[in-house]
């Protein structure tokens, strides 16, 4: 109603302002003809024309603010019946009866309903990818009849549903989906970007890992995704060499093998360590043995005692640093000299008296008790070279009677007469 009377206003006014200006220029050329009254007469025409432009775009500018209002009014009127047909039919689904139908609602064979146009959700996750990358395009859509895909991709698809794609370059994906009511477009872009090359991966290994100085060793090596490689640590390996290969170095010093491959995007460092192991020293084995021991000391004096030792093995022995000790902790005697192969070593005690006849090898102090003692022959590095075991009284022989001496025979021991710096058996 509001609407009418504002146009039904400036309407009127429009009329009445064409009128007036007509009557008074009429009633001017009654009366008067004079030069004065037509200057007037121009100037109110003028005056005239002016005001009926600006009522025109007046009644211009009103009637477009009209239509553009009677267009929101007629769709929120089209969409408020379409949410109502939409409710009405689904109480019907839920009851499983028809119910009362407004007359503007139809049934999906009564042409005289209006059918909204279709809703289009479609987005693509990720937006932006690496070239080789793939990128999922998600779609949903109410009301539609069918859809079709175009620009990055093409054909008929579902009314809702994904597809994976792998684009090479950046690629624009349309869809489109229409129902007798209208259609609808969307459209979603997947940037591409070139994939960075990756740094190079090196493997770098040494057969064997460990030698002795001046030996040789494989260096055997392989790449991928690199352009160029480059060899350092050693006078023989150094320089640019292939992307792979072997190469033998000779090695005289623990050393660092370093080999540096790269590409457009960066350098990879791979190393390997060959390490130089001291040159083995064969195990001297030592074969002296305690040969003879006179504990009970001679017909002349029980302290007249006097120990023999015996090279057994095929090569002279230096006994410099070398020990012979009761674990009684007397006698504790330090050797010194050398003993020859196959050759006897004597040892007496506190004077060279002791053995009449023969010239003793090193002198020494302290006596072996009676009751038992066990002796211990051990090298410069303190090993064990040799034992006695006659703790129990040296039962194992010797006779403080007879004086006869405890004597080695073979693995064992026996008791015999006296042989200094001579064969047992």
């Amino acid at each position: 109603m509001h609407t009418k009377v504002v146009f039904l206003s400036v309407f009127t006014l429009l009329c009445v302002g064409l009128a007036l200006p007509g009557g008074a220029v009429h009633a001017y050329k009654g009366g008067h003809h004079s030069d004065k009254w037509e200057r007037k007469e121009e100037k109110m025409q003028q005056r005239f024309e002016k005001k009926q432009e600006r009522l025109e775009r007046m009644f211009a500018r009103l009637h477009e603010r009209l239509e553009r209002r009677h267009v929101v009014r007629q769709e929120r009127l089209r969409e408020s019946r379409q949410r109502v047909c939409d409710r009405r039919r689904g109480v019907e689904e839920r009851i499983g009866h028809s119910v009362p139908k407004p007359s503007f609602c139809r049934t999906s064979h009564d042409d005289s309903e209006v059918v909204a146009p279709p809703r289009l959700a479609f987005s693509v996750d990720p937006s932006n990818l690496e070239e080789g990358g793939d990128a999922t395009l998600t779609w949903h859509t109410e009301r539609a009849d069918t859809c079709t895909a175009s620009d990055g991709w093409t054909g008929d698809t579902a009314t809702s549903g994904e597809m994976v794609v792998q684009p090479t370059e950046t690629t624009t994906y349309t869809l489109s989906c229409e129902n007798e009511g209208g259609s609808i477009q969307r459209s979603v872009t997947v940037e591409v970007t070139a994939s960075a090359v990756p740094l190079p991966s090196v493997s770098l290994d040494a057969d064997p890992a460990s030698v002795e100085s001046s030996a040789t060793a494989i260096l055997t090596w392989s790449t991928s995704n690199a352009d160029v490689c480059a060899a350092s640590g050693a006078t023989d390996w150094s320089g640019m060499v292939a992307t792979s290969g072997e190469e033998v170095v000779t090695v005289t010093a623990t050393t660092t093998y370093k080999l540096s491959c790269g590409n457009e995007s960066g350098t990879t460092t791979k190393q390997v360590m060959v390490a130089v192991v001291p040159t083995p020293v064969p195990e001297v084995v030592y074969d002296v043995v305690i040969n003879e021991v006179a504990w009970m000391g001679t017909a002349s004096s029980s302290n007249a005692e006097w120990i023999e030792l015996y090279n057994r093995g095929s090569s002279p022995v230096d006994l410099a640093g070398w020990t012979l000790t009761a674990t009684s902790g007397s006698p504790a005697i330090t050797l010194s000299g050398t003993i020859g192969t196959g050759a006897y070593y004597l040892l007496e005690r506190t004077d060279d008296t002791t053995v009449p006849f023969i010239t003793a090898d090193l002198i020494y102090t302290g006596g072996l008790r009676n009751s038992g003692e066990v002796l211990e022959l051990r090298d410069g590095s303190n090993n064990l070279i040799d034992t006695v075991d006659g703790s129990d009284h040296w039962a194992i022989g010797g006779n403080n009677s007879t004086k006869e001496t405890l004597q080695r025979s073979g693995d064992g021991w026996e008791t015999a007469t006296a042989t200094p710096k001579a064969a047992n058996w």
